[in-house]
């Protein structure tokens, strides 16, 4: 299954983004993402939770993780996010420790 790194180059996680409790899903990684609005899965430590995902023409898509997971996850601005594609529709998010 596909591995892949939030932030991309010039596309940091905001602290702006961390307040609204969502992770911008930028062009480089839109493919792994459904091409509408719905709900997706997502795994965070050993919790699995159904979270909106927002499909956004032209803009970054949103994963609205929630202000809980943000904090579970210890994330601060410009913080990076592993990713792990798991099933369609489906990811598990690690932070990466420098």
């Amino acid at each position: 299954m596909p591995i892949f790194i939030l932030s991309a180059e010039r596309n940091e996680i905001t602290a702006k983004d961390l307040v609204k409790g969502y992770l911008r899903i930028t062009v480089d990684f839109k493919h792994f993402f459904p091409a509408t609005n719905q709900l997706v899965f997502v795994t965070i430590g050993s919790e699995r939770r159904e979270v909106k995902f927002s499909c956004r023409d032209n803009r970054s898509h949103l994963l609205h993780i929630g202000q809980d997971a943000i904090s579970y996850l210890t994330l601060t601005d410009g913080d990076r996010i592993c990713i792990e594609v798991i099933g369609e529709f489906e990811y598990r998010l690690s932070k990466l420790v420098p």
